[in-house]
């Protein structure tokens, strides 16, 4: 839906309406840009064969806005559900019955009335079973991760709203959930899971992607936060843009992240900091570790796997080269710029000062750090 905010004066109204076939991922599937409304979703369509393409969407006419009072809410369209007669049947046990994903980019025009016409179509992005990871939009050009066993990365050409086109491909293991661009063109960070060749999970990775040459875009670097096939990690990045910190000037990535283990010492709950140098000469200093923060209190705390939403969450913001580092139950200060042992400067502790006693005959049996 689009809305008129009527110059900040009385309440937003309702102007025009559109459609697109399945789900968007998130605030990034959706940009507007010189009067097109491009929207990169993935659309599940369940009990089809993995050698039939689903059929194309049925048209389904769209009622225009007329006069609809505020805090009226609007109606969904529906995409139609008639099923197709005229299907080829393949035999049973060759692939029939699984989910078979499709995802696309619809271009809407915003300039089209009430309605916003669909102006351009692109499909076939990913490999059957794939689904959109990660979105990226940037004025004329577009970006899309799918994954299911690889991660291919997608270079699009969006100059044309009428005729948009995949440029380039980029066919890598793991997959990403957030594509952050810098203040480079044609350098992208992302940051996702590593995976093996049989899609399965390994790890929290950090990547930088280069897209000067656009039809062929290139993994320029990639840092793997575990060491230790014992350990199991992720980081809020992947579901929450903002714990994601990136500062320019310095060239500097801030993110949280948890690692558990199965051996002692191996856990972590606190902030990662890299220092990004996509021209280094040297592949293994273009993402250099500069700080490794853990905020837990102990190892054992970690382990205590009680969890509670009373907690903060994970943010970074840096003042004079000072970080100011938000998780969990806590918030510390570092000093970028020092040496790891010697970064500490304070911590502010959060929790509720009862006493053991206290908690226990309240029935509250888990440790401070999570409650």
């Amino acid at each position: 839906y689009g809305f008129s905010l009527n110059g900040g004066e009385g309440a937003a109204k309702a102007t025009m309406v559109g459609k697109a076939l399945g789900t968007a991922l998130n605030q990034f599937s959706m940009d507007e840009h010189d009067g097109a409304l491009r929207i990169a979703t993935t659309a599940w369509a369940d009990w089809l064969c993995e050698a039939m393409p689903p059929p194309p969407p049925k048209p389904v006419p769209l009622v225009p806005i007329a006069e609809i009072e505020p805090n009226v809410i609007l109606p969904v369209p529906k995409m139609d559900e008639e099923v197709v007669e005229d299907a080829e049947i393949i035999e049973p046990w060759s692939g029939c019955g699984q989910w078979s994903p499709t995802n696309q980019i619809t271009i809407l025009s915003t300039s089209s009335g009430e309605v916003m016409e669909e102006v351009g179509h692109l499909g076939g992005l990913g490999k059957p079973g794939e689904s959109i990871y990660a979105v990226r939009f940037v004025k004329e050009k577009g970006f899309v991760v799918t994954f299911e066993r690889t991660d291919p990365f997608y270079t699009l050409d969006l100059s044309d709203p009428e005729n948009p086109e995949i440029v380039g491909e980029l066919e890598i293991s793991g997959f990403s959930n957030y594509l952050h661009p810098t203040e480079d063109p044609d350098t992208f960070l992302a940051v996702g899971e590593d995976a093996d060749k049989d899609g399965r999970v390994i790890g929290v990775q950090i990547q930088i992607f280069g897209v000067k040459d656009f039809a062929n875009p290139e993994l320029i670097a990639r840092y793997n936060l575990e060491n230790s096939k014992n350990t199991w990690s992720s980081s809020a990045v992947q579901m929450d843009h903002r714990a994601f910190r990136y500062l320019p000037r310095t060239r500097t990535v801030i993110m949280p992240a948890q690692m558990s283990g199965g051996r002692r010492g191996e856990s972590f709950d606190g902030f990662y900091a890299f220092g990004i140098d996509k021209d280094n000469e040297d592949k293994e200093e273009r993402i250099v570790l500069k700080h490794r923060i853990n905020m837990a209190p102990s190892e054992e705390e970690i382990y205590s796997r009680c969890y509670s939403s009373a907690t903060l969450s994970p943010r970074s913001m840096v003042f004079d080269g000072n970080a100011l580092l938000m998780k969990n139950h806590a918030a510390e200060s570092h000093d970028l710029d020092a040496p790891q042992d010697r970064s500490f400067l304070w911590r502010l502790d959060m929790d509720d000062p009862a006493t053991k006693t206290e908690l226990e005959s309240k029935g509250l049996l888990c440790n401070y750090w999570f409650l």
